[in-house]
This record gives C-alpha cells, structure tokens and sequence, in this order.
C-alpha cells in the first residue's frame, strides 16, 4: 500500500475511536468504568462485589472456604447427581 492510504486510514482509524470515545461518554459507560475502579482501588476486601481475581479473598477467608480457579469446572452436588455449574 502506499503512505497515502495508510496515512487515511490511520486518521480514519482515529476519527472512530474517538467517536466510539464520544458514544460511551454518552452513555454514561465514563461513570460506571470510575466507579468500578473506585471499589476495586479503595473498597476491595471480602465482602467486595467487584472479583478481579487477584485472590486476596482466598487469603484472607478465615474458613478456608474459598478457593481459587479459572474457566469452567462442571461439579456435582455431593447429595445427588444434579449438576452444578
């Protein structure tokens, strides 16, 4: 390709991520992404709504109750054969 038509679309490639910028701005997405942090950041402890996974709750759970795991794991309930997931 030539310079030209890669200089056109990196400005195009710009202009849409600017707009898609302006749109979750819009949409109010600015607020939810600070508030979510904001828990993470200063309110992350056992009783946390936000899971980033960093497994500070499996340390600090007093019962061993907690653990930590990735992906899907299909378990059974140890009282019958249903499954869990």
């Amino acid at each position: 390709m030539s310079e030209k038509k890669h200089l056109i679309i990196f400005i195009l490639s710009l202009l849409l991520a600017a707009a898609f910028i302006v749109f979750g701005i819009y949409r109010g997405e600015m607020e939810v992404v600070f508030r979510k942090a904001v828990m993470i950041c200063l309110l992350h402890n056992l009783r946390s709504a936000e899971c980033i996974r960093c497994g500070k709750c499996v340390a600090e759970c007093p019962t061993d109750a907690l653990t930590l795991s990735f992906g899907a794991k299909k378990t059974k309930c140890p009282s019958d054969d249903t499954p869990l997931n």
